[in-house]
């Protein structure tokens, strides 16, 4: 990560090895974005069931890496408008 060496290492050294999700909503909507060539965060984590449903839109950004939204704007903007659309269509449909 070109922007901050210390925070990389302070993560290494604190919180990457030892961090472990307890808690994940099962309704409110989400959206995860992952960058198909992302070498920084294992983007298999997405993959395992609790991290699925209805409520969830995970998006893989072709030819994206860490920072999608720097490598690949147009993209990532597009995945948001889908989802807000998304959101918006869910929103219409429950009042």
């Amino acid at each position: 990560m070109p922007y901050n060496g210390r925070a990389v290492a302070w993560s290494d050294q604190n919180f990457d090895h030892t961090f472990t999700a307890t808690w994940w909503h099962t309704n409110l909507p989400t959206l995860i974005i992952s960058g198909s060539d992302d070498r920084i965060v294992n983007q298999h984590l997405w993959d395992d069931d609790r991290y699925r449903g209805q409520h969830v839109t995970h998006t893989i950004i072709d030819g994206g890496a860490h920072f999608a939204w720097i490598e690949s704007p147009a993209a990532v903007k597009r995945a948001l408008q889908r989802f807000a659309e998304k959101v918006g269509a869910a929103a219409d449909l429950s009042s």
